[in-house]
């Protein structure tokens, strides 16, 4: 499985589980070979990732949930 569909797949479990509203994946104007990953927590907090950070962050989220 690909980095951006373990990223996706993870991503709308976490939004299926109620842990984020959405999520939108784009390219970098500046380094189109280069995702963004747009991350909608609530109606106030919408996050910007790379691909890198979106992994830490669906990391991060996994880890709360277990431990809630």
């Amino acid at each position: 499985m690909s980095r951006q569909s373990q990223i996706t797949e993870a991503l709308q479990i976490l939004s299926n589980k109620g842990a984020i509203q959405g999520f939108h994946k784009g390219h970098n104007e500046s380094e189109p070979n280069r995702l963004e990953w747009f991350v909608q927590v609530n109606e106030l907090e919408l996050l910007y990732f790379s691909s890198a950070e979106a992994e830490a962050f669906i990391n991060g989220a996994k880890s709360v949930m277990n431990h809630a």
